[in-house]
């Protein structure tokens, strides 16, 4: 298969050297090299990385789920005044303000 210096993948330009199915061998090899695994230096594969470090952060997720609901949060539901200071706020808004949201999260020891 012939190799051009002006074809470029990125550019989706095809030159006038090669053939459109050459053209197309060519790119074909690239996506494939591209999609193949890669190894990391200890000889696990990047996807083996990823998939493992998702699973930990979906385990860790559903720890915090767990003692949340463990001691005993509730959804805090909407009743027409800021949970802090008592102003008037439209639903389905809890607070006024972040300040006054931050400061309910302190007080109420929230995580």
């Amino acid at each position: 298969m012939a190799t051009c210096k002006p074809c470029n993948p990125d550019q989706l330009m095809l030159c006038d050297e090669m053939t459109p199915r050459e053209h197309f061998a060519r790119l074909y090899q690239i996506i494939k090299e591209a999609n193949q695994q890669k190894t990391t230096k200890t000889g696990k594969t990047v996807m083996d990385e990823i998939d493992r470090a998702q699973n930990q952060e979906l385990m860790q997720t559903n720890q915090a789920i767990q003692a949340a609901k463990q001691q005993g949060f509730t959804k805090i539901k909407h009743d027409g005044s800021c949970h802090h200071c008592g102003d008037d706020v439209i639903e389905p808004k809890l607070f006024c303000d972040g300040d006054c949201a931050s400061k309910w999260e302190l007080r109420n020891k929230r995580p």
